[in-house]
């Protein structure tokens, strides 16, 4: 697990790797942190059912269903919202485009699971204008490894389909000659549409970097999780 993001205001995102194991297994999550941190950590982690959705969560204190053991559950969705006065939230992705969003002086922000449905759907804008609209002002975004256009092969009609929904360009070609989209590009010209920086580039493809449990390369239960930590555990 390493650190991809960190805001002035005290937020901190984590994301796992495939030699931390399983993140949907709580114990490998919260030995994850710990390791990355030096002592021990098991604090409740807010999650979703994600369905591709364009839906926001909010985690607090108060909200969310103990299940399964040191999960808070917040319904079905697709990004969640925190802040530093809040709890540890987390998406959980093996090809799908995790972001980090958040305010560098407010002290909130989010996480967001976006695959290619939810990036049609702008489930990224709606967690900026989720934040937007409690006071947030000065938002940045990290992309954390996700599959890459080296590699997301896609059929030639439906990624044509998806530059006319979207209007612009996010048609690619794999490194052995085949159509594939480039969901960096499309969240990135989304999110600065938004008036959203950038605060890092292009990240790893998680289906040929071998770091990463991928879907496309096999791994059809296990994910890695971004995770947002409201303060320093």
């Amino acid at each position: 697990m390493e650190i991809v993001a960190q805001s002035p205001s005290g937020l901190a995102f984590a994301f796992s790797s495939r030699s931390d194991g399983d993140a949907l297994d709580y114990a490998n999550l919260a030995a994850a942190v710990t390791r990355l941190y030096g002592h021990a950590w098991s604090a409740p982690v807010a999650r979703l059912k994600q369905v591709h959705s364009d839906v926001v969560g909010a985690a607090s204190a108060e909200s969310g269903a103990s299940a399964p053991p040191g999960f808070l559950f917040l319904g079905e969705g697709d990004a969640i919202t925190s802040s530093t006065h809040g709890p540890a939230a987390a998406v959980f992705v093996a090809d799908c485009a995790p972001i980090a969003l958040y305010d560098r002086d407010k002290g909130m922000g989010a996480v967001v699971h976006a695959g290619w449905r939810g990036m049609a759907s702008g489930v990224a804008l709606r967690a900026v204008e989720r934040l937007s609209a409690a006071g947030c002002e000065s938002l940045e975004a990290v992309v954390a490894p996700h599959a890459g256009p080296c590699c997301y092969e896609f059929g030639a009609e439906h990624a044509a389909e998806l530059n006319r929904e979207l209007g612009f360009d996010l048609i690619s070609r794999t490194t052995s000659g085949e159509v594939s989209i480039d969901i960096f590009a499309a969240l990135a010209a989304q999110l600065r549409g938004a008036g959203v920086e950038l605060a890092a580039g292009r990240p790893e493809c998680t289906i040929c970097s071998g770091k990463y449990f991928s879907y496309r390369a096999g791994d059809a239960v296990a994910r890695q999780a971004l995770l947002l930590l409201p303060s320093r555990p």
